[in-house]
C-alpha cells in the first residue's frame, strides 16, 4: 500500500449518511483527517435533516444532504438522485471516503470519479469501487476509532482518532434553551429508537424520586417526538405530579445540545442524544441495556456507564450480554459517582 502525497489533495468528500449517533461518532474521523491534510477543503455528505450536526464544526467546510428515504413518486426521486450525483461529480474530489458502507454507497463513491476512493467492502463488487479498500471490520472496539482503519494510506492508525464525539451548539440555541428552562436541573431522556435500549419507566421513576429526595434536584424530562407515551407512562408512577419535575421539548438538535450542555448532568440510554451529550462534554450518566459501553464511551469528559452483565451468553464480539432491566442500585451508584466528581 502506497502512502498518498497529501499535497495533491485539495478537496475531500466524506460519505457519512446514517442515524444521529452514527454521524456524531464519525466526527473524530473528520478531525483526524482535517489535521492530517489541513489545507484541503472538507465536504461531508449526510442524510436530509442531519445538516445541523456538522454545519458548526470548524473542520467541515461544506455539508451536502440528500433525502434517501423519500422515494415516492419514483420519477422525482430518480431526478433528485441524478442531481445529487451531478453535485458530487462537480466538486471534483481528489479523495472520497465512504464511512457509511450500506446500500448503493460504493456505487456513489465510484461515480464521483475521485482519484482516491477509500472504503470498507462487503462484496467483490463493492471492493472494485475503491482504490483503497478493506473488508468490513467487526467494530468490536470503539466504533469511532475503528473508522481510522481507512486512514492507513496517511500513515495513521485507529488509535490516532480520539474516542469521542464533537458538537458545537449555536449562540441562538443557548438563548432558546434558556427560554425553555433556566434554573439548574438534571436532564433525563427516556426513549430510544430501539426499545432494547430503553430502561423501564418504573426504574426511571424511582431514580427521579431518588434524585429529588436525596439531592433536591430539579428534574427536566425530554419529551421526544413520537415517544410522548413514555412521558405519560412515567407520570403514572408518581402518586401526584412532582413539582420538581418539568417536561420539555425542543424543535432542533442544536437546541437540544444547548439544553444538555447547560444541565447539571444528563441521564440517557444509548441513543443519538447520548452522543450529542458526549459531543458537548456534558456530565453524562449512560444507561446501557443492550449495547456495550466499550463501543461508544468517550475518553474525554465526565461520563459514567451503568449496566449489568448476564451470567450466560456473549455477543458476536465475545462480550457478555447485558441485562435489560438492570437493578436501580447500579444507576443510583452512578449518580453518586457523578455527584462526587462534580462537587
Amino acid at each position: 500500500m502506497k502512502e498518498v502525497d497529501i499535497s495533491t489533495i485539495k478537496t475531500i468528500g466524506i460519505y457519512g449518511c446514517g442515524l444521529i449517533g452514527d454521524l456524531l461518532i464519525r466526527t473524530s474521523f473528520v478531525e483526524a483527517l482535517a489535521k492530517a491534510i489541513p489545507h484541503a477543503k472538507l465536504i461531508v455528505i449526510v442524510d436530509k435533516g442531519r445538516e445541523e450536526l456538522l454545519v458548526t464544526h470548524p473542520d467541515v467546510d461544506e455539508v451536502i444532504s440528500f433525502n434517501r428515504n423519500n422515494k415516492k413518486p419514483w420519477f422525482r426521486y430518480v431526478k433528485h438522485f441524478l442531481m445529487f450525483l451531478w453535485t458530487l461529480r462537480s466538486k471534483k474530489f481528489d479523495l472520497f471516503i465512504n464511512l457509511y458502507g450500506g446500500g448503493s454507497s460504493a456505487s456513489i463513491v465510484k461515480s464521483t470519479k475521485a482519484k482516491h476512493r477509500w472504503g470498507f467492502y462487503r462484496s467483490a463488487a463493492q471492493e472494485k469501487a475503491y482504490t483503497f479498500a478493506l473488508p468490513w471490520p467487526d467494530f468490536c472496539g470503539h466504533w469511532g476509532q475503528t473508522f481510522g482503519l481507512l486512514l492507513a494510506p496517511l500513515g495513521l492508525s485507529p488509535k490516532a482518532l480520539r474516542a469521542g464525539t464533537t458538537f458545537f451548539p449555536t449562540k441562538n440555541a443557548f438563548e432558546e434553551a434558556k427560554a425553555i428552562i433556566e434554573s439548574p436541573y438534571v436532564l433525563v431522556n427516556l426513549g430510544a429508537g430501539d426499545p432494547r435500549k430503553t430502561w423501564t419507566m418504573e426504574k426511571y421513576a424511582k431514580l427521579i424520586q431518588f434524585l429529588i429526595s436525596e439531592y433536591h434536584f430539579k428534574i427536566a424530562v425530554f419529551i421526544n417526538p413520537g415517544q410522548e407515551y413514555l412521558t405519560e407512562h412515567l407520570k403514572n408512577y408518581f402518586e401526584k405530579t412532582e413539582s420538581s419535575v418539568s417536561y420539555i421539548s425542543c424543535k432542533s438538535l442544536d437546541v437540544a445540545a444547548a439544553i444538555i450542555q447547560q444541565s447539571l448532568f444528563f441521564i440517557t440510554g444509548d441513543t443519538g442524544l447520548l452522543h450529542l451529550s458526549f459531543g458537548v462534554r456534558a456530565p453524562t450518566l449512560a444507561l446501557f441495556t443492550h449495547t456495550r459501553p466499550e463501543h461508544v464511551m468517550p475518553e474525554d469528559g465526565l461520563a459514567v456507564a451503568c449496566y449489568s452483565e448476564q451470567s450466560e451468553g456473549v455477543d458476536r464480539c465475545g462480550y457478555p450480554l447485558l441485562v435489560h432491566d438492570f437493578p436501580l442500585d447500579i444507576a443510583i451508584n452512578g449518580v453518586k459517582k457523578l455527584h462526587e466528581a462534580l462537587s
